[in-house]
């Protein structure tokens, strides 16, 4: 069985920190630890993980996924889409009941939109470049 280490390794792969791994899920970082270590999740988790990487129940639990060679990975974007946005609207709106699991939760799915909307920057400034790029090489051409 290789449960363990593919929950450990589909997590780093995405570049996910235990914390973030756990938001996603809606679990404790301890539980994930406990999980990447020893302890094996309950079928709905495993179910959900492999709904969430696209990978197959039966490779999550017996296919040692890192050094198998042909099994499409697909590495997600770590995106929080617009319901788990609005829902942290809500959360912080209640904020003011949450225990320090919840603000922790909060706190960093907060952080990950933050990465992502770095990420998009990044690309849209590469982006801009380019074009910027390629309309002055067409102005070049034009006048010459």
């Amino acid at each position: 069985m290789y449960i363990h280490q593919n929950i450990r390794y589909l997590r780093e792969i995405n570049k996910l920190s235990q914390p973030e791994f756990a938001a996603i899920f809606n679990l404790t970082r301890g539980k994930v630890q406990t999980y990447e270590r020893n302890v094996e999740p309950s079928f709905e988790i495993l179910s959900k993980i492999s709904e969430y990487f696209e990978i197959n129940i039966d490779d999550l639990i017996k296919t040692d996924i890192e050094n198998t060679k042909g099994l499409d990975l697909k590495r997600k974007e770590n995106n929080i889409d617009v319901k788990t946005n609005i829902q942290i609207g809500s959360d912080i709106k209640n904020s003011q009941n949450a225990n320090d699991h919840e603000f922790e939760k909060m706190t960093i799915k907060l952080e990950m939109l933050e990465r992502q909307l770095e990420d998009k920057q990044e690309i849209i400034d590469l982006l801009k470049n380019q074009i910027a790029e390629l309309k002055a090489k067409l102005l070049e051409k034009h006048s010459g």
